[in-house]
């Protein structure tokens, strides 16, 4: 199992398949980014006259399985099996800029927009069923995939017929009906995660485990001592040189001394090394016209901003593929080793391992 990779321009080009899309947005992060170009357009969500679900979120799984979550969330507001749903993530070729997978905020943030997009979805073709079948759409329901009246006594008319010969476009809406907590079927549910039988036979495609064509597997030695850095040094021991007022609320001993009961307690917290079970990994491939980096990344977007500093190519021109590392803190969250395979490949014109 490795990482769907898939182009937004080339499955807006089919026929039989209905989007919702976004006008893309500017997600500032601690490296300047070049906005996306007038008129980009996000794509959160795709049906196919297939009756395949592609849904897009930007974020990444670091293991904690929101790639299963995610796919709950957009099988439940579509009424569609959850088996249905392929989840495409953190690629910046494809999935819509949102920002760094920190804080937990895939679920309560970025699901958000996916959601709305599900139930839009889900509304437009519960109409186009009620045109077709000359019915009020409130007579209507939806049970996997098809929209059939809620009386019985018609076979009703499946996702995949709907879409056969249209190629229907939305623009995701600010507010949308989602379904009620008390009609989920699906999200809540205890579901097995899709990534585990991948990664218990060995089938799973970790980012070590790309190879691509005329790679060379490249080691950066680094030296054995760091350069003269007394000034730096010294910059940081005298700062602060002076006591810093941060915050002043209320007075702590006045509070203390009218308390009817204090109590004294210290606590120790052992240190914490984010630290990868795995070494850090990357694949560069640096042309003259753009760079392609398979990264174990947390931040696909911040990535590409980074590694267009590092090499002065456009973002535009740079696409992060992201697959699943050893752990997800430490090395792998700070991506200096796809600065390493990008630097490497540029030297030497080939794709680069580090």
């Amino acid at each position: 199992m490795s990482e769907p990779v898939f182009s937004p321009d080339d499955l807006l080009a089919r026929d039989g398949t209905l989007a919702v899309l976004r006008p893309a947005q500017h997600v500032r992060g601690l490296v300047p980014s070049a906005p996306p170009k007038e008129g980009a357009l996000d794509l959160f969500l795709m049906l196919d006259d297939a009756g395949r679900v592609l849904a897009f979120n930007g974020h990444v799984d670091l293991g904690t399985g929101i790639r299963t979550a995610l796919a709950q969330i957009a099988a439940e507001e579509l009424d569609v099996p959850l088996d249905r749903v392929t989840m495409v993530l953190g690629h910046t070729g494809g999935t819509p800029n949102q920002g760094a997978t920190i804080a937990s905020d895939s679920i309560q943030v970025s699901a958000v927009p996916l959601r709305r997009a599900a139930a839009q979805a889900r509304h437009h073709l519960v109409a186009l069923a009620a045109q077709a079948l000359g019915v009020p759409a409130d007579d209507l329901t939806v049970t996997d995939g098809v929209v059939h009246l809620r009386a019985g006594g018609n076979a009703g008319l499946s996702y995949a017929d709907l879409l056969s010969g249209r190629r229907d476009r939305l623009v995701l809406a600010d507010s949308v009906a989602l379904k009620p907590v008390s009609e989920h079927r699906i999200v809540g549910q205890r579901v097995p995660r899709v990534d585990i039988p991948a990664k218990a036979t060995g089938q799973f495609v970790y980012v070590h485990d790309v190879r691509v064509p005329g790679m060379l597997h490249g080691r950066v030695v680094r030296p054995p001592a760091l350069p003269d850095l007394k000034d730096v040094a010294n910059a940081l021991r005298a700062n602060p040189a002076r006591p810093r007022l941060l915050a002043a609320h209320g007075d702590v001993d006045a509070a203390r001394d009218g308390a009817a009961q204090v109590l004294d307690r210290t606590y120790v917290w052992p240190y914490q090394m984010h630290a990868s079970i795995g070494p850090s990994c990357a694949v560069a491939d640096v042309r003259g016209d753009g760079a392609t980096v398979w990264s174990g990344t947390q931040n696909p977007y911040p990535l590409r901003a980074d590694i267009s500093l590092l090499l002065g190519l456009p973002e535009e021109a740079i696409e992060i593929i992201r697959h699943e590392a050893a752990g997800c803190y430490g090395r792998n969250c700070a991506d200096d080793v796809a600065a390493d395979a990008a630097l490497l490949s540029r030297a030497v014109g080939r794709p680069v391992r580090v």
